[in-house]
């Protein structure tokens, strides 16, 4: 008889840890070289259910919640991307995780760049997804300006997202569905922490030198309407060694949105 459960992963665990007053929660699949995922401004670690499965068949995989994020207090309004990479390496240090890949998601890159700034010798490649992540020089200060406000996300049509292609919607609408509902489900985001990422900045210079002994990755959504792609591929010229994926016919979310593609362009990049 086969067995169902042969492609589980073999060791699961979820948990919270507790620093500085607030619980930070976390969960861990798998076994091997781990890989840590970081939500964006809307997310929290139940967003990236389409990589988990997938890649803790052959990786540790470790997702947790910013602070005011998911299952994660915020009681003391100490949230910033410093915060949440100090969070980060407090999980890791429980979890007893020396080095991981990290992959951060919009605002999750701005904490995978902190983090490896700080903890270089712990850092095995960093995949910057859909994120600025904070790199700045004069000529692209622009790029860091809050937009005006959009509509509502309740003013869209059902299942449509200013973070998802219009094509995705119509090929998958439940899917769609499924990327608001998830959002639903945490607390609204610091009302300053979108401020409190635009105005968090690493220099051209320091991560060049950082990507000297860390690989890097700039993926993009050819639809990316909050970070457009040429913004993206600009990083990517400006940090020489890295390299650039452009998810065709996505917008902000091409894990979503392509999780087979992404998931193998996530597998290449770290091995």
């Amino acid at each position: 008889m086969e067995d169902i459960f042969a492609n589980r992963p073999k060791k699961t665990g979820q948990g919270y840890i507790e620093r500085e007053g607030e619980k930070i929660y976390y969960e861990s699949i798998g076994e091997g070289t781990a890989i840590v995922f970081g939500h964006g401004l809307g997310g929290s670690h139940a967003i990236f259910f389409q990589q988990v499965p997938a890649l803790a068949k052959d990786y540790r995989v470790i997702t947790f919640d910013q602070r005011g994020f998911g299952n994660s207090s915020n009681i003391n309004l100490k949230h910033s991307p410093h915060t949440a990479a100090e969070d980060m390496k407090a999980v890791l240090d429980h979890l007893g995780v020396d080095k991981a890949h990290l992959v951060g998601q919009s605002m999750g890159g701005w904490c995978m760049l902190d983090f490896a700034m700080n903890y270089p010798e712990r850092t095995l490649s960093i995949v910057f997804s859909n994120s600025l992540a904070g790199i700045y020089q004069e000529d692209i200060k622009h790029f860091y300006a809050i937009p005006a406000p959009r509509p509502p996300v309740s003013s869209l049509p059902l299942g449509k997202h200013f973070g998802l292609a219009d094509q995705f919607y119509e090929k998958k609408p439940e899917i769609a569905y499924l990327y608001l509902q998830i959002g639903s489900m945490c607390p609204p985001a610091p009302s300053d922490m979108r401020k409190l990422i635009r105005e968090t900045f690493y220099s051209v210079k320091e991560v060049n030198e950082l990507n000297q002994k860390i690989p890097m990755l700039f993926c993009t959504g050819s639809e990316d309407i909050t970070f457009p792609p040429e913004w993206i591929k600009k990083l990517h010229e400006l940090i020489t060694n890295s390299e650039l994926k452009v998810f065709q016919g996505t917008a902000h979310s091409p894990y979503y949105e392509l999780p087979e593609e992404y998931n193998e362009t996530i597998r290449a990049f770290c091995k």
